[in-house]
């Protein structure tokens, strides 16, 4: 796969699908911007990038939710099963932090977007889910805040009293979110409400495997990881559990 490429003629588009087999198609991206990119400036670039996307059984390109095609190989190590690809051309807009440079990393530009992509990441941090939504109560305060201030001055003092209410609830609904942050990223232990102690986890990746019984003194259960202290505390709270050594 190449690296992203910035498209400012014509001569750079040519250049970038002459990379490309002649059948490739092209596929149009959502809007991104670089994290630390000034929303005022006029930074905007169209970027090009060879890649590849999941391919479905009829050769296509994958939509979400449908079902992949996979190769299988068999060699001496045994099975292999791996998804089968489609190269493309991803080409979109997106607003670079440094003029002329593409950083290393971009989020969606569409706010509900890149909600909902951030509802479902796979590693399950919901950091990025939460700032997101202080993002929404800091924008909800200065549409206020510019409606009591406005110089033509249209609400009633009525209304101003009751906006000001608003904009106190709003600040201390804000305060929750950024507590909340603490425990975006949280371990499976947490996560799947095995134990909860209102304390944050050092470290969402595993640090230990906890044996959780199906009923206290089973033999049989499952095994989740978890961060040290959530571990701990299942071990000394939920009878038959135990902390696994890893092979």
């Amino acid at each position: 796969m190449d690296a992203p490429r910035i498209i400012a003629t014509a001569a750079d588009l040519v250049s970038v699908g002459e990379s490309c087999r002649p059948e490739t198609p092209v596929v149009l991206t959502a809007p991104e911007i670089e994290p630390g990119a000034d929303p005022h400036a006029d930074t905007w670039v169209l970027v090009a990038t060879p890649t590849v996307k999941p391919m479905n059984a009829h050769g296509g390109i994958a939509a979400p939710g449908e079902p992949r095609a996979y190769v299988v190989d068999i060699d001496e190590h045994g099975v292999l099963k791996r998804a089968r690809v489609v190269q493309v051309l991803q080409v979109g807009a997106r607003q670079v932090r440094t003029p002329g440079q593409i950083g290393s990393d971009a989020m969606l530009a569409d706010p509900e977007l890149r909600r909902i992509d951030a509802l479902h990441r796979p590693d399950g941090d919901m950091r990025p889910l939460l700032m997101e939504d202080v993002a929404r109560v800091d924008v909800l305060r200065e549409g206020i805040q510019d409606a009591i201030d406005a110089p033509h001055q249209p609400l009633a003092p009525a209304v101003v009293r009751r906006l000001e209410h608003a904009l106190d609830a709003l600040a201390a609904a804000r305060l929750e979110l950024e507590d909340a942050l603490r425990y975006g990223d949280s371990c499976e232990l947490a996560r799947l409400r095995i134990v909860d102690d209102d304390r944050p986890c050092p470290a969402r990746l595993g640090d230990v495997l906890v044996f959780l019984p199906d009923s206290p003194g089973a033999a049989s259960g499952q095994v989740q990881p978890g961060c040290r202290p959530h571990a701990a505390l299942a071990e000394r709270t939920l009878a038959g559990t135990h902390i696994v050594a890893r092979e």
